[in-house]
């Protein structure tokens, strides 16, 4: 993994100023030119795939001649058809906007319902969507609409990569650093969202070998040092939350996990749930998700303060006090591993909804008092968006994201 440098910063605030000019100046040159670069790009990874499970080990690479066979096809699809990848690429954005939509329209009735705040500004947004996924199914339209938003959000990308490179040349202080993680434009959620399957099969192979902890630490020394310490941890799994993943904060030695325990409150085959909390001792926790769930784990370590670290614990149990009560699961022994259950019953969380207040959404306002703020995405907070900013803030060395853990079996 490399450390951002301003050339990297230079680098890519060119590439996407450039890509977004020409997508907003000339888009029928810089469509068949993309295109031509994505058939060639497929085409080359299915030969490479093909390649490697006929010349190499074939135990070694159980899904490479799968993977090449597929690539290859989608590669000769594409240039055998033109028109259909733009249009394919049009109705999924659109379909996916208006699933966002749904998903903000779901979770303003879920605040109207209980009574909290920021519904307003969820059916701003729910309306965005709407216009964003009408506009690019609409008839001929739609691959204007596509360019144009393409083009726009490749600038703004830009943007905020130059901000980014300014940022390092004057070498900004942690609060401004911190100020710029809120403003950050992130890669599409509908990209992101599909992280922890990618994750999981790049790892996998070598994750079933592996007999000690794999950390890759910051490429670039921190500014600070930290005397305390907060994990992130995904947990990835072909069954792990439709795919999605799944998320826990764990604190000096406690790991803190939201999620759907209680089976019988599942609705729409668990989207929806009472919201419960596990509190257990992470030197339990984590033999158990490997051993009984068979879960792939990989940590991010944030560095604290003492003063953070002390707020952040006796938020948590504050939380834990005033707005949960104690629940014992049903016929559950394989929970007995010091595992404590709360039920919450006051607040937006008392619903856990797949869709917005998942493990990932209770993770970040754990973890908001490190100084991490992550937006969450319009429509899906997903582990795989959240994944994302933790790797991209592990290559800055003004954050205090230290470094990543891939746990081998315990």
């Amino acid at each position: 993994m490399r450390a951002l440098t301003p050339l990297s910063l230079l680098a890519r605030f060119v590439v996407m100023a450039a890509l977004g000019l020409m997508i907003l100046v000339a888009p029928g040159f810089t469509q068949r030119w993309l295109h031509a670069l994505f058939t060639a790009a497929l085409m080359i990874n299915g030969v490479a795939a093909l390649s490697v499970s006929l010349f190499q080990r074939r135990e070694a690479h159980p899904h490479a001649m799968l993977s090449g066979v597929v690539s290859l096809s989608a590669g000769l699809f594409a240039a055998l058809f033109p028109g259909v990848l733009m249009k394919s690429v049009t109705l999924a954005i659109g379909l996916w906007s208006l699933l966002v939509c749904v998903a903000q329209i779901g979770y303003v009735v879920q605040l109207i319902v209980m009574g909290e705040r920021g519904r307003i500004k969820f059916a701003l947004l729910a309306a965005l969507s709407l216009v964003t996924g009408v506009s690019l199914l609409w008839g001929y339209s739609a691959g204007r609409a596509l360019q144009w938003l393409a083009g726009v959000y490749l600038l703004v990308y830009a943007l905020w990569q130059l901000m980014d490179l300014l940022g390092v040349l004057i070498n900004r202080n942690v609060e401004s650093s911190r100020l710029l993680s809120r403003l950050r434009v992130h890669p599409p959620v509908l990209l992101t969202a599909l992280l922890p399957s990618v994750v999981l099969r790049r790892l996998s192979a070598r994750y079933a070998t592996l007999t000690q902890d794999v950390v890759i630490p910051k490429p670039s020394p921190s500014r600070e040092s930290w005397p305390e310490t907060l994990e992130v941890v995904f947990h990835l799994g072909k069954n792990v939350a439709f795919g999605f993943g799944h998320v826990v904060v764990s604190l000096r030695g406690v790991t803190y996990s939201y999620g759907c325990y209680d089976e019988s409150s599942n609705r729409l085959f668990g989207a929806l749930s009472d919201g419960v909390i596990l509190v257990s001792p992470t030197e339990s926790y984590i033999p158990y998700c490997q051993a009984i769930e068979h879960k792939l784990l990989i940590g991010f370590t944030l560095g604290l303060s003492k003063e953070s670290a002390g707020m952040l614990e006796g938020g948590m149990r504050a939380r834990l006090k005033s707005d949960c009560a104690p629940w014992t699961p049903p016929d559950r022994p394989e929970y007995d591993f010091g595992a404590r259950f709360y039920k919450v019953r006051r607040g937006v969380f008392r619903l856990y909804n797949v869709m917005r207040t998942n493990c990932c959404a209770m993770a970040q306002i754990i973890a908001s008092g490190t100084g991490l703020n992550l937006l969450p995405p319009n429509g899906f907070v997903t582990p795989g968006a959240y994944f994302e900013y933790l790797e991209s803030e592990l290559r800055d060395p003004e954050s205090n994201v230290l470094e990543m853990r891939i746990y081998a079996h315990r």
